[in-house]
């Protein structure tokens, strides 16, 4: 074990879109898993190389297919066919939930799938066309605040001498420029924990009007967000569709149980553990569901903290998981108590 593992982006803004395009195109890279024999073969160097690897790969989280990036998926793939004749402006997409749901890797997803379809397509990212654009919301959400987020992906740099008016503009004219077709803004609900949140929603509702980029909003709860509350957010409610985020939380969600369990089987599948009992663990369902409650984040996070754990002990044969393991797991903050 080492103290020297430095994080992969160590050059660019982490806003910038270089890191940004780079980290999306980086969860479309598969890992091979090498037969058990050729790793038991492995020297020393080269076994210590493939479990970096595999390390790597788990410390991006786990993500398999759920009904929340199948929805999201379906519903940019029909909003981009809506905005299709259009300049600007046009139809655009709501995520809403309580936290740990999946709203964000969805995103990620979905963005993923768009740059690697414009790439595919020739129409990858370059000097003038962007295809995709991810602005995070900051904790601290004022008009200035945002547009500078936002214009960091650009890498541009904003003062304060600039009037908030030309910030805005400036967004919108790098949006355009950029030729991008679909840009997300995550973690809106940061806006109304500001005074000036009134004024951020403005600016975003004014933003969908004046880009051609069709548009993602993310956020917890934002149903009785400023955004979409009162008079002025009709435009977003009449033109912003809801993409559903599911919610294995609630036993009354649609098929919960049997989406439940297609979730454990596909994380533990994307495990790359040499000795895991996939079908015995897969049993544990209702448990692993009580332990994580019953969201996609901490489920991802149980399994791939307690897989890390296995891998740098560097023993093959220790490389399986049992209900006990993914208990002693330490996560953040305090956990609920399953054990009887």
């Amino acid at each position: 074990m080492s103290l020297y593992v430095p994080r992969v982006n160590t050059s660019d803004d982490v806003f910038h879109y270089r890191a940004v395009n780079k980290d999306l195109l980086r969860m479309a890279k598969p890992l091979r898993v090498a037969p058990i024999a050729e790793v038991q073969a492995y020297s020393s160097e080269e076994r210590a190389a493939y479990n970096a690897e595999r390390l790597k790969y788990l410390s991006r989280g786990i993500v398999v297919n759920t009904p929340t990036i199948a929805a999201l998926r379906a519903q940019t793939e029909l909003r981009l066919l809506q905005n299709h004749g259009r300049i600007a402006g046009g139809a655009g997409i709501y995520m809403s939930s309580s936290s740990n749901h999946g709203k964000t890797t969805a995103i990620r997803c979905v963005l993923r799938d768009t740059l690697l379809a414009h790439k595919q397509a020739g129409a990858g990212p370059s000097k003038t066309r962007l295809p995709v654009g991810l602005f995070t919301m900051p904790e601290v959400s004022n008009v200035r605040a945002f547009c500078g987020r936002a214009l960091s992906f650009f890498g541009r740099d904003t003062t304060t001498a600039t009037p908030e008016n030309n910030l805005i503009e400036q967004l919108a004219i790098a949006i355009n420029r950029s030729r991008m077709q679909v840009v997300a803004i995550d973690e809106v609900h940061r806006i109304d924990a500001e005074r000036d949140g009134e004024s951020v929603a403005e600016t975003i509702r004014g933003l969908a009007d004046n880009i051609s980029a069709t548009m993602i909003l993310a956020g917890i709860n934002l149903e009785n967000h400023s955004l979409l509350r009162g008079e002025a957010a009709r435009q977003v409610r009449t033109r912003f569709f809801s993409s559903p985020v599911y919610d294995y939380a609630d036993p009354r969600s649609p098929g919960r149980n049997e989406a439940w369990r297609s979730l454990v089987n596909g994380m533990l599948r994307a495990l790359p553990l040499y000795r895991l009992d996939r079908a015995a663990l897969a049993k544990e369902w209702r448990t692993l569901g009580t332990m994580s409650e019953w969201t996609v984040g901490f489920l991802s996070l149980h399994l791939t903290v307690a897989a890390m754990e296995k891998i740098q002990a560097d023993d093959i044969e220790g490389e399986f998981l049992t209900i006990d393991n993914l208990q002693d797991v330490q996560l953040p903050g305090p956990r609920p108590t399953t054990r009887t």
